[in-house]
């Protein structure tokens, strides 16, 4: 969430005093996959309105609401680098989790050094189904295209950040 990207430094610096063997795990979104789907919670869900009822205004106040409360991706991952050792950050993608949900779960575990073979096998075989979710409602063109400009930076950091992390 837009609150866990805004953590203050300081606050970083204290978890890695008081837990200095905690290892930490990013889960980036696309920008604008997480923007949209935040809008149509804000506007619709919590003012129990139907997405036609929603002034195109109204769309882009909360837009640029969430551009302006959320730092760059790199300057996330190196806020929490510059306390925890690489070795004790994992970025991962939420891309990953909806098309690939076995390798995110292999990803993680391996990361914090469990072995999947010890999740109970309904875990593993329910992996791709989906639990809750938000309002069924793609993005119109319009906004897509516009958040894509607005997010562009944010899009290329994630990319430079999963070439990163495939290497």
């Amino acid at each position: 969430t837009a609150l866990t990207y805004s953590i203050p430094e300081e606050e970083i610096k204290s978890i890695s005093q008081k837990f200095p063997n905690l290892k930490v795990i990013i889960l980036l979104r696309n920008p604008v996959d997480r923007v949209w789907s935040k809008a149509k919670m804000k506007l619709c869900k919590h003012n129990n309105k139907n997405f036609e009822e929603i002034s195109k205004d109204e769309w882009y106040d909360v837009f640029h609401e969430e551009f302006n409360s959320c730092p760059s991706y790199i300057d996330l991952v190196n806020r929490w680098e510059k306390h925890f050792s690489e070795d004790r950050v994992h970025v991962n993608y939420h891309y990953k989790l909806q098309t690939d949900p076995v390798t995110f779960l292999k990803e993680i575990c391996n990361f914090i050094s469990i072995d999947m073979n010890d999740f109970p096998d309904h875990v593993i075989q329910n992996l791709d189904k989906k639990i809750g979710g938000g309002m069924e409602k793609n993005i119109p063109k319009d906004f897509e295209i516009y958040l894509s400009q607005l997010y562009k930076k944010s899009i290329k950091e994630m990319n430079i950040l999963s070439n990163k992390s495939n290497a």
